[in-house]
């Protein structure tokens, strides 16, 4: 273990012990860099996740833990997201994602309570190739918009990591970015300094697309770029489309809203992350179709029940937390009428837009519906994996709804 991660951990450990004596906690343990015992002093965040009491919490409860953390971050600025797993979650969550499941179960350190067992389960390659692509939503256009080669290398490693764990090359992902980049260094005569860049980046989707997806039909002459409401949190964001990873970026691309897709990268996010997105995109069926099992691994995803306690623990998002409830929602909803999910319409995305900025009015007004519809979701949604049972999932959960 090296000194930055000694001293990382005893930064872990204490916060721990302050987040152990809440009356909510259970468990506390710190995750990915600072578990993997690959720190980077200075630049390395302390990820910690948290599982509370199997009753459901009252806002009260989740406003005094979350100002307990924010207060620790404050005297720890080093500490990064907390993850707040209740018994839902602990329940149904590693099964939705089974690459996540595979790192924390074999690098996650307990700090204090109770040992969390992660259930030994197979890493679905749809699980890995969402772990590679969900890197477009957010860090990669930061990154090239900020030049921050380092990051632009470490998201490489780690999507390659996810990449060869889809297609087979290695059955569970490499739990250091070290053990990864020299694994796949081994597979191709790149130069570690040529790694840091957009282009590899989507070169390494390009090659996912085609080793999962069947192949493109869409000629694009010229980047396309146009605005859109992107579901779930449905902020405005710029998307920018260029023909290939060759093609030079428009200035768009440097906005602070960009997301940059080239085709293939836009099919493998569309499929295995965001589905929803696919209802807001003013292009043909070609590129914006997904599966009907697309949508249903994204109802299981976006409906973890740990998601609705992201404000404040590891973004101010409120909207998005609103959001991915009434996304799913609305899907299972039209799925089962055997329809493709439309866009939600614009009295829905203003009513999610209408959801407070301030966390604590989140979880005073907001929270505790959300929680309670986590639960019929799920009560419709576990143990279904495939279209059919989907269609049985959805109907479930209307009846239940509408029995409400």
């Amino acid at each position: 273990m090296t000194l930055s991660t000694r001293l990382y951990l005893q930064m872990a450990r204490a916060a721990a012990a302050v987040l152990g004596t809440h009356e909510l906690v259970e468990s506390v343990w710190v995750r990915r860099s600072v578990a993997a015992g690959e720190v980077s002093f200075g630049r390395s965040d302390i990820d910690l996740a948290v599982a509370i009491r199997s009753v459901p919490a009252s806002s009260r409860e989740l406003i005094s833990l979350m100002n307990r953390y924010r207060a620790l971050r404050a005297a720890f600025p080093l500490l990064g997201e907390c993850l707040v797993y209740d018994s839902l979650d602990l329940r149904t969550w590693w099964s939705t994602d089974t690459y996540r499941a595979s790192v924390d179960r074999r690098a996650a350190l307990l700090l204090r309570g109770k040992e969390t067992a992660i259930p030994v389960l197979s890493v679905e390659r749809e699980h890995a190739a969402h772990r590679c692509a969900f890197w477009l939503e957010q860090y990669l256009p930061a990154a090239f918009r900020a030049g921050n080669v380092r990051n632009l290398r470490k998201f490489a490693v780690e999507m390659w990591n996810a990449y060869a764990t889809a297609v087979g090359i290695i059955a569970e992902p490499a739990i250091r970015r070290s053990e990864a980049e020299q694994l796949w260094r081994d597979r191709r005569d790149t130069p570690p300094d040529e790694l840091g860049s957009l282009a590899v980046c989507l070169g390494i989707l390009k090659e996912l697309h085609d080793a999962l997806l069947p192949p493109c039909e869409m000629p694009l002459p010229r980047p396309l770029v146009f605005p859109a409401r992107w579901p779930p949190g449905f902020q405005q964001r710029t998307v920018v489309l260029i023909p290939s990873v060759e093609s030079e970026l428009p200035a768009e691309a440097r906005r602070s809203d960009a997301l940059i897709f080239t085709p293939e990268a836009l099919r493998v996010y569309l499929e295995f992350v965001n589905p929803f997105a696919a209802c807001v995109l003013p292009l043909d069926a070609g590129i914006g179709a997904v599966s009907r099992d697309a949508w249903l691994r994204a109802c299981k995803r976006e409906g973890g029940s740990f998601r609705t306690r992201l404000p404040g623990f590891g973004s101010n998002d409120t909207q998005a937390a609103v959001g991915r409830i009434a996304s799913v929602r609305e899907a299972l909803e039209w799925l089962n009428k055997g329809e493709r999910p439309p866009d939600m319409g614009n009295d829905n995305v203003n009513r999610i837009l209408a959801t407070p900025h301030s966390v604590r009015r989140y979880y005073r007004e907001i929270y505790p519906r959300l929680r309670e519809e986590c639960t019929e979701l799920w009560a419709a949604l576990d143990g279904f994996a495939d279209s059919t049972s989907c269609t049985r999932a959805a109907s479930s959960f209307s009846a239940m709804r509408s029995q409400s």
